[in-house]
C-alpha cells in the first residue's frame, strides 16, 4: 500500500470514529479537517490525534477510536458502547478532582475520597475531557464503582514510568509530569509507580489538572528544594485554567499525609510558608533540616 493509499485510510477510520460519536466530519485537507457536533466544531490533525492516543490508528477498530478519541475532544462515548462493560474495561482511568466538580454539570460523578480535600473518581475515555463514570453506568455493569476504580487504577500503573518524570528547569531534583495520554494529576493516585527506582518517599503537588509535581525524598534532597516545590506549585496554581489545589502532600511508607502550605499574595511575589506539625518536623528531619523557622 503506498503511502497516500495509508493516509487515507486513517482519514477513514478518524472520518468512521467521528461519525460514532455523532459528529459530521468535513474533507481533510493536508492531514487537518474540523468536525461538528451539536453546532460546536473541533479542529482535528491526524498527527496531533496520533500522539494523544496509545493505539496505532491505522490499526485500531472504529470503535476504539471512539473511546481514545471522546476524551481529547470532549464529547460522550455513545450508550451503546457505555452498556458493555467488557468494551469500557482498558479504557477507564482514575481521575482526581476537586469537590467544586460536583456543583457543576459532573455532580452525577460516582466518586471516593482521595487525600486532602481532594476526591477521586474514574473516567471513560483518555484525555482531559473524557467523561466521568456516572451512577447510571454503574447501574448497566456486572461491578461496584470500588471494582471499577481498581480496574481504572491498574490501567493507570500500566501507562506510567519514571521515564515520564522531567527535571524542571532551574529546579535539579524537582520534577514534573506531563503527559498527553493521561492528565498529570492522575498519577499523583499511583505515586510508586513513577518514583525513581528504590524510591519510596516523596513530595508532591497538583497544582492543576494536567501537572504532577514531585520532589524525592532522597539522600539528594535538601530544603531549598521543598520551597522550590512550594513555589512552584503556588505559580502554577495561580496560572492555571484548570486549577486542582495549591497544597503539599508527602507520600510515605504507602499513604498520604498532608502539608499545609500558608501564603499571602504581597503584590509582586508570594509569601508561603508550611504549618509546622509532627509530619513536617519529620520531613524536615528527612531533609537534613532541624529549625523548621527557615521555611517561613
Amino acid at each position: 500500500m503506498n503511502s497516500d493509499a495509508a493516509q487515507q485510510g486513517i482519514r477513514n477510520r478518524l472520518d468512521e470514529a467521528f461519525r460514532a460519536l455523532g459528529c459530521v466530519p468535513r474533507a481533510w485537507r493536508f492531514g487537518a479537517s474540523t468536525v461538528e457536533w451539536q453546532g460546536k466544531t473541533f479542529p482535528v490533525r491526524v498527527d496531533t490525534l496520533a500522539s494523544q492516543i496509545p493505539i496505532e490508528i491505522s490499526d485500531a477498530e472504529p470503535d476504539e477510536l471512539v473511546f481514545a478519541i471522546s476524551g481529547v475532544l470532549g464529547i460522550p462515548v455513545p450508550d451503546r458502547l457505555l452498556a458493555d462493560f467488557e468494551c469500557v474495561r482498558p479504557w477507564l482511568r482514575p481521575r482526581v478532582v476537586t469537590r467544586e466538580r460536583l456543583k457543576g454539570p459532573d455532580r452525577t460523578m460516582c466518586r471516593r475520597d482521595a487525600f486532602g480535600p481532594l476526591i477521586k473518581s474514574a473516567t471513560v475515555g483518555l484525555g482531559p475531557r473524557a467523561g466521568f463514570v456516572t451512577t447510571r453506568m454503574l447501574d448497566r455493569w456486572p461491578v461496584e464503582f470500588e471494582d471499577v476504580l481498581l480496574i481504572a487504577q491498574e490501567n493507570l500503573k500500566r501507562t506510567l514510568d519514571p521515564d515520564m518524570l522531567a527535571e524542571i528547569d532551574g529546579g535539579p531534583g524537582l520534577m514534573a509530569l506531563v503527559s498527553d495520554l493521561i492528565p498529570g494529576s492522575s498519577a499523583s493516585l499511583s505515586i510508586e509507580s513513577v518514583l525513581p527506582e528504590g524510591g519510596t518517599s516523596a513530595v508532591f503537588s497538583v497544582p492543576s489538572m494536567e501537572t504532577l509535581l514531585l520532589l524525592p525524598v532522597d539522600a539528594h534532597a535538601t530544603v531549598d528544594h521543598l520551597a522550590m516545590l512550594i513555589q512552584t506549585t503556588l505559580s502554577m496554581y495561580a496560572e492555571s485554567h484548570d486549577p486542582i489545589l495549591d497544597q503539599l502532600f508527602w507520600h510515605r511508607n504507602g499513604s498520604v499525609e498532608l502539608i499545609r502550605v500558608l501564603s499571602s499574595d504581597e503584590g509582586d511575589a508570594w509569601r508561603a510558608h508550611i504549618e509546622t506539625t509532627p509530619t513536617v518536623q519529620e520531613l524536615l528531619r528527612a531533609l537534613g533540616e532541624v529549625d523548621p523557622d527557615l521555611m517561613s
